[in-house]
């Protein structure tokens, strides 16, 4: 079994389809990458279509071979109904910064709201 984790973007109401990761669920190994996808979208604002795909981008370079990353086809949003476990589900609000709201886990690795990036991004 892997470490799963279900994530979610979300922008003024607005959601992301679901991120499916099947090994990727460690904080050590989420947060380096989302803080990626942050910086890189720091130019564009809270443009969900975007972070979500260039999320989507970041992941598939660093997961070797055809599986353990999937995209799931809706909107709705995330509970903790919807967790596998392991790393549950993380709601990631993208509006001002990148905050992180962890669900159904099997441990809590995020505090409530906390910050992809605990600095401020200034590039």
């Amino acid at each position: 079994m892997g470490h799963r984790v279900l994530i979610q973007l979300e922008s003024d109401g607005y959601r992301s389809p679901h991120i499916y990761l099947h090994n990727g669920g460690y904080k050590e190994w989420l947060q380096p990458a989302l803080a990626e996808c942050e910086r890189l979208m720091k130019s564009r604002g809270a443009d969900l279509s975007y972070a979500t795909a260039r999320l989507v981008g970041i992941f598939h370079e660093r997961i070797e071979g055809n599986l353990s990353l999937g995209i799931h086809s809706s909107d709705h949003e995330l509970t903790a109904a919807d967790s596998h476990g392991d790393s549950g589900c993380l709601i990631i609000n993208i509006d001002r910064f990148w905050s992180v709201t962890q669900m159904g886990s099997y441990e809590k690795e995020w505090t409530e709201n906390e910050r992809v990036t605990p600095e401020i991004i200034t590039e």
